[in-house]
């Protein structure tokens, strides 16, 4: 069996849209037109410390969790939950609301350890292994994020000075069934990263015709033998704010 499980439904109309938790149309905030995920909490809270005026945007939709303005062109969404469901209801929902760029910034489990902690992952494709994104797009569609997003950030976070590595992530919801013959194969077809979201991320906006990507800090290493926590994941992960937004601004500008 594979998902979804009733053949036809990416063409079907759906019973329940963003629109219902929305207000009407003409009472609708616009929200500007790129949006920062941010999945940990300690590092959501110092970005609305010190990159936003503390005025959280309201009527924003029902899966927001709490979103503020950046800059006229970046928002930034934490404290929503975490994984794929939670994930694609957000960006469905926002997309309604005028957002047409979407970026995850946050952590991530490492599969290579030659990966220094202080060094960024920018996934170039997502192992669809969650479960929202087959709701969206075909088993057979791949979950890639926008190239020209993944040079911008690229060049942006290379101008901070951080070493930035390319590669394969693979999105597995369930956390505690990341198995030893997975993790052993994933790493040996070169894939650098395992997550929740970012296959999620990458096929609903690819079904909405919106532009996507992530930045990865390195939450932890996971080999098939043990799995090791650095120190500097929360530190790199306030280093890339910067450069993400100013990466996010250029690509919104073109």
């Amino acid at each position: 069996m594979t998902l979804p499980n009733f053949d036809g439904k990416h063409d079907a109309e759906a019973v329940f849209r963003p629109g219902d938790l929305l207000p009407p149309p003409e009472e609708r905030p616009e929200l500007p037109p790129a949006l920062v995920l941010c999945y940990q909490d300690h590092f959501f809270e110092h970005v609305v410390e010190t990159y936003t005026d503390g005025e959280e945007l309201t009527d924003v939709g029902g899966v927001s969790g709490r979103i503020y303005r950046v800059t006229d062109q970046v928002a930034v969404a934490g404290d929503f939950g975490i994984g794929s469901a939670v994930t694609a209801g957000l960006i469905d929902e926002k997309a309604a609301l005028g957002v047409e760029t979407v970026c995850i910034l946050g952590g991530a489990g490492c599969l290579d350890p030659s990966v220094p902690p202080e060094e960024a992952i920018l996934p170039t494709r997502a192992i669809r292994d969650d479960g929202a994104s087959y709701h969206y797009l075909p088993p057979e569609a791949p979950a890639e994020p926008t190239p020209a997003l993944v040079d911008e950030l690229a060049r942006a976070i290379g101008d901070a000075t951080i070493p930035v590595h390319r590669g394969p992530t693979w999105t597995i919801e369930a956390f505690f069934r990341e198995t030893v013959p997975e993790v052993e194969h994933y790493a040996s077809e070169g894939v650098l990263t395992v997550e929740m979201e970012a296959a999620t991320l990458f096929a609903v906006a690819g079904a909405l015709g919106m532009d996507a990507a992530a930045v990865f800090a390195i939450g932890d290493y996971v080999t098939a033998t043990e799995r090791e926590v650095p120190d500097a994941s929360l530190d790199l992960l306030r280093d890339l704010f910067e450069p993400t937004v100013a990466a996010l601004c250029e690509h919104v500008r073109t």
